[in-house]
């Protein structure tokens, strides 16, 4: 089947019939994925029926390389706008072949760059906050400050995403982890680069906390901040203990403190869903269930949303995310990544 290219508007914001074909997917980038909320889900504001008139959403995947893009762009028969990827800290590292394609693809990427190296060696937040010209940490961040300047396109840039997760603990605390966002920020900005659009992003988990992993001790300010991101999961059983999340569920964290911040865009970074082996077809109606709530009142701030199917790279948890674990799910994906409230890009 041809892919069909999407119409790209040119949205004010970070964003803005279903086949039945299965392939079988390479698999989807790797990244870490969120912890699952505790307890009975938010409500969220009533749905209305069909897009608004609003600037058009991105919709993306997360993926490593082009060849996992063109296979769910064959899923979709057309093109994604957006592409999640990520990378870890060093020089010559950050942009490569794959988002250099991604670009002179039409595709707007999304970049994480890992406050770890290569080899899985931790970069300290403080260590970050602390570079100054003439240290090693300072020449790799002017490094790949030119490595995106070069870039050339407009690209999200995020720092060191879901930095309150357990995995995250080694690296620093919260008010560490600010410090060292606006020092990659300042010397970005201080490189001349003006095409990166600084996301911040945590797990939506820690949007729920009120411990020393709350999300908001790790916010650096909004003046350091283009968009505000999640990555949420409706984990249900895969975990143990989780009750059923809907789209509208997962996204709530997101849009309540997206409102404390009305002047930034919000970002679903990384989402998916497990089925209910109790009730076929749930899995399809979590993802149906996207378009209009994207359409709703209340929810003008997001301007992107992006799939992550990332059980491919991590068998052993258990959690199905992928979009072809059954029919339903698979209808239900591809009718929503058609609908016409996608189709932004990142500007």
């Amino acid at each position: 089947m041809p892919v069909r290219p999407r119409p790209r508007p040119r949205a004010a914001a970070v964003g803005a019939a279903a086949t039945a074909l299965v392939l079988a997917l390479l698999p989807s980038a790797a990244g870490a994925a969120a912890e699952p909320a505790v307890g009975a889900s938010p409500a969220a504001p009533p749905a209305v029926a069909g897009p608004a008139a609003r600037p058009p959403v991105v919709f993306g995947v997360a993926a490593a390389t082009r060849a996992q893009v063109e296979a769910h762009e064959r899923v979709l028969g057309e093109s994604v706008e957006g592409v999640r990827m990520y990378r870890t800290w060093g020089r010559g590292g950050v942009i490569g072949p794959q988002q250099r394609w991604a670009r002179d693809a039409g595709h707007s990427v999304f970049l994480s760059i890992r406050s770890e190296r290569a080899d899985g060696s931790p970069v300290r937040f403080a260590d970050v906050a602390a570079a100054r010209p003439g240290s090693a940490l300072h020449a790799d961040l002017v490094a790949m400050a030119r490595e995106v300047k070069a870039y050339g396109a407009p690209i999200g840039i995020t720092y060191h995403h879901e930095p309150e997760a357990a995995a995250s603990t080694r690296l620093g605390d919260g008010p560490e982890f600010a410090a060292a966002w606006r020092r990659v920020v300042s010397v970005f900005r201080a490189e001349g680069v003006t095409n990166a659009r600084f996301i911040w992003t945590t797990t939506l988990y820690g949007f729920e906390r009120t411990d020393a992993r709350a999300a908001a001790r790790y916010y650096p300010g909004d003046d350091v901040v283009d968009a505000i991101a999640g990555d949420g999961y409706n984990w249900y059983d895969c975990r143990g203990g989780s009750t059923w999340k809907s789209f509208a569920d997962v996204v709530e964290p997101l849009r309540r403190f997206g409102a404390a911040h009305p002047d930034e865009d919000l970002v679903l970074m990384e989402v998916s869903s497990v089925e209910d082996p109790r009730r076929p077809g749930r899995k399809g109606d979590f993802w149906r269930g996207a378009p209009a709530l994207l359409a709703s009142p209340g929810y003008g701030q997001l301007s992107a949303v992006l799939y992550y199917g990332g059980e491919n790279h991590d068998p052993g948890h258990g959690c199905r995310w992928d979009y072809r674990t059954s029919s339903s799910s698979l209808a239900g994906w591809v009718a929503m990544a058609r609908s016409d409230v996608f189709g932004g890009e990142l500007r």
